[in-house]
């Protein structure tokens, strides 16, 4: 009988030897001793050649070995310890998965491995026996799991495992597992992971076995993803493939292995999956851009890389996800480190200072690239002339084209359009139309934005004829209006009050193909709000969410300031949680409105709730909030509160302007403290902020109340010092101060005065005169004068 054929029943204990033996055919003894029984040790060697018998034994009685044929492993050229690796692995499948691999059909089983499975089969099912934990039938439990995960942990880990000579049928075996897994709907997750190798992983990976590599993913090292990656270096398709599945497991992918990433996916035609990384290495708690920078030159250096564009993508990364300290600071690191930017990563710095109103630090790049001989483009040239109007510098803009020309960069229409808007902005009609008469000379044909730049402008500015010739210059030309056009246009009436011909504009619009966008209908809904058309107002709103469109900030925020202005606290605080439940921030604008509402109903507790609340979102109050939240307070006699944010308005570097400084001055003389509002009088001068009509009558309308007409006529001439001419609140204020002081003549005189400089006395004027003159002639009020 052949050897493989042999059943051991039983082995003898070899004093000699301290060892359980075994006569091997070659005339030794296989042996095994107690303490590797006690290890777990299952081979029994012979000495003298290289067979070996398998040692299954109960653990009550270690004296009943079994053993199995090897022969097939022995085919394989595997090692002993691969031998139980394999069929450890086998018993964790049968474990975990509760499925018998020698019944699975043919079919479902990996090539190549049908004569491993029975010996492999044989050996779990000893395993098996040997343990209590196992009920043999198939019942595993968690305690068996482990068992055989431990026996995979220690022969993996086994020197003379060569994982990298065997990991082919390893990786198959592990495969099948965890299709097991999958067909009984087992989360890999949820168990102890078997060590994956990076040979597996390139397995699993160039197999397209996606889903094993997600349930796998929770066990990936970075070491052994950037391992990987190395060898994938050239296979940016199926590196972004395998990003995409381990994007829930973030712990993979360090800065380390990121940057690897990137590097590899900029071989891409499409930038977009390089820069979708670093932008996610960027919001995390990443380190700052240095560190970022080397990590980079780091991971260049190691695939062999000579490309500088991933530091290009880093700058683009820090714009896009609008960090422009970052980005201005790493242009210049990256100067320093030899690295020099390409034109479309400075342009798109320079776009996003522009944005941003940091106009300095557009000024410095520009001037570091020309002394840097980065080429700026016409691009480059019209940013720059851009920042100059935002700057309201027109005259060198203007300059700044024949500055491009002289470098030998052409002007486009861009260029001339980018001026034009910035004189029409001003209302510098008559240069910007010199302007586009040049542009035309040099062969360069006005487009739908010039003429846009035009007739918003001139509708904003009331000149609605105007406007609508240039749109009727447009048609003949044969230029198309867009949306851009028909909405200043119906802006520019809705502001008229002509809502007739903003509808008429509306229905051209259709006419003509443009369907109305959003910015439309919330240019009527805030028409016919003002209007106090709110039915209408309804109508447009059904209109709009009938067409498919969600109301926005903006629309929500007409909505609500139409319930204001109407005092209707309940409907606009309604619209306000419809807002935030729709996941709709509410702006500066919402707030303001509701606390404008607040103050007429004489609620300044939820004022001031809504004013913390603002803070408390990062949202910085503006001199509207404030001037809103004063007038509240003023209203309702808290005049110190009120005063108190006037102080608060310095600390956050909000200048008041002459509405706060009116506002508090009423507050303050409605409660007869006229000097306190004198104060604020001189202080609205100290600070170059001019005093207007109101101001100035506030302050004589407070005196005079208290009688005091020496002051009273004090303001009056530091009025007309100024070049205010006093008006009817100026005239009745101090007539009915001098009647009240029983100073008739000088009233009358007053009166004359008035009239002969056309200021026709009103209601007031007669009152005040009535009442002064019945207190002249009632006998009582005289004996008591």
């Amino acid at each position: 009988m052949s050897y493989d054929e042999v059943e051991i029943e039983d082995m003898e204990w070899n004093d000699e030897l301290q060892a359980y033996t075994y006569p091997c055919p070659c005339g030794d003894l296989f042996q095994i001793t107690k303490e590797d029984l006690q290890l777990g040790e299952e081979i029994a060697r012979c000495p003298s050649c290289s067979l070996y018998i398998t040692v299954i034994y109960d653990l009550s009685n270690p004296l009943q070995p079994i053993t199995v044929s090897s022969t097939s492993f022995q085919r394989l050229g595997a090692t002993d310890s691969y031998f139980l690796l394999v069929s450890y692995a086998v018993l964790f499948c049968k474990c975990t998965a509760g499925i018998d691999l020698a019944r699975r059909p043919e079919t479902e089983r990996a090539d190549g491995l049908d004569a491993v499975y029975g010996d492999a089969i044989m050996v779990a099912s000893s395993i098996e026996i040997r343990h209590p934990h196992f009920e043999y039938g198939g019942c595993y439990d968690n305690n068996a799991m482990y068992i055989a995960y431990g026996g995979i942990i220690q022969h993996a880990e086994s020197p003379t495992v060569n994982i990298l000579a065997v990991g082919s049928e390893f990786c198959l075996l592990m495969m099948l597992f965890f299709k097991m897994l999958n067909w009984k709907g087992t989360s890999l997750s949820s168990l102890c992971q078997p060590p994956i190798t990076e040979s597996a992983l390139l397995h699993l990976i160039e197999s397209s076995e996606w889903h094993f590599v997600e349930q796998v993913a929770p066990h990936l090292t970075p070491s052994l993803i950037s391992s990987t990656l190395t060898t994938l270096r050239h296979k940016p398709q199926i590196v972004l493939q395998l990003l995409s599945h381990l994007h829930s497991h973030p712990h993979s992918l360090d800065l380390s292995t990121s940057s690897l990433a990137v590097c590899i996916l900029h071989r891409l035609p499409s930038p977009k999956p390089s820069l979708n990384l670093l932008q996610r290495l960027l919001l995390s708690p990443s380190p700052n851009f240095q560190t970022i920078f080397h990590e980079l030159a780091l991971a260049r250096r190691r695939l062999g890389a000579t490309t500088t564009l991933i530091f290009d993508l880093l700058l683009r990364a820090y714009c896009q996800l609008k960090k422009p300290n970052d980005a201005f600071h790493c242009f210049f690191f990256m100067k320093d480190m030899g690295f020099l930017p390409n034109i479309e990563s400075c342009n798109q710095m320079l776009t996003l200072f522009l944005k941003l109103n940091r106009t300095h630090m557009a000024w410095v790049l520009y001037a570091e690239m020309f002394r840097s001989n980065i080429k700026s483009s016409v691009y480059t040239f019209n940013i720059m002339i851009n920042v100059l109007c935002k700057e309201g510098k027109l005259k060198k803009a203007l300059d700044f084209i024949g500055h491009m020309e002289v470098l030998g960069v052409n002007p486009n229409v861009v260029t001339y359009n980018t001026v034009i808007h910035g004189y029409c902005l001003r209302g510098k009609f008559q240069v910007a139309r010199v302007i586009f008469q040049t542009m035309k000379d040099k062969g360069l044909e006005p487009d739908c934005y010039t003429y846009n730049s035009f007739i918003s402008r001139l509708c904003k500015e009331g000149r609605l004829e105007e406007a609508s010739d240039l749109l009727s210059k447009m048609l003949e030309g044969s230029l198309a209006p867009n949306a851009v056009t028909y909405n200043a246009l119906i802006d520019g009436y809705c502001n008229n009050g002509d809502l007739d011909k903003a509808f008429a504009y509306r229905d051209e619009m259709i006419s003509k193909g443009i369907v109305p966008s959003l910015v439309t209908y919330n240019l009527f809904i805030h028409a016919l709000l003002m209007e106090g058309r709110m039915g209408e107002a309804d109508i447009m709103i059904k209109e709009m969410r009938e067409k498919g469109m969600v109301p926005d900030a903006v629309t929500y925020n007409i909505l609500i300031n139409g319930y204001c202005r109407c005092g209707n606290a309940k409907g606009a605080f309604s619209l306000f949680y419809e807002m935030e439940a729709k996941g709709i921030s509410p702006t500066l604008v919402t707030y303001t409105s509701l606390i404008y509402v607040l103050g007429k109903r004489n609620r300044m507790k939820e004022a001031d709730a809504l004013y913390s609340k603002i803070q408390q979102e990062d949202l910085l109050p503006d001199i509207v909030m404030f001037n809103a939240l004063i007038d509240g307070h003023c209203a309702n006699n808290n005049i110190d509160r009120a005063f108190h944010l006037l102080r608060e308005m310095d600390n956050m570097k909000v200048l008041p302007d002459e509405i706060t400084y009116n506002t508090l001055m009423q507050g303050y003389c409605r409660e007869g403290k006229v000097e306190e509002a004198r104060q604020l009088l001189d202080e609205m001068k100290r600070r170059g902020i001019k005093p207007d009509h109101i101001s100035y009558n506030t302050l004589i309308s407070g005196y005079s109340k208290r009688g005091d007409m020496k002051d009273a006529f004090r303001v009056r001439d530091e009025m007309k010092t100024i070049g205010f001419d006093p008006t009817i609140l100026t005239y009745n204020a101090l007539i009915q101060g001098l009647c009240k002081n029983r100073e008739g003549e000088h009233a009358e005189e007053l009166l004359k005065e008035m009239v002969t400089k056309g200021i026709s006395p009103d209601d007031s004027t007669y009152l005040s005169i009535i009442e002064a003159m019945e207190t002249f002639n009632d006998p009582e009020e005289n004996n008591h004068k």
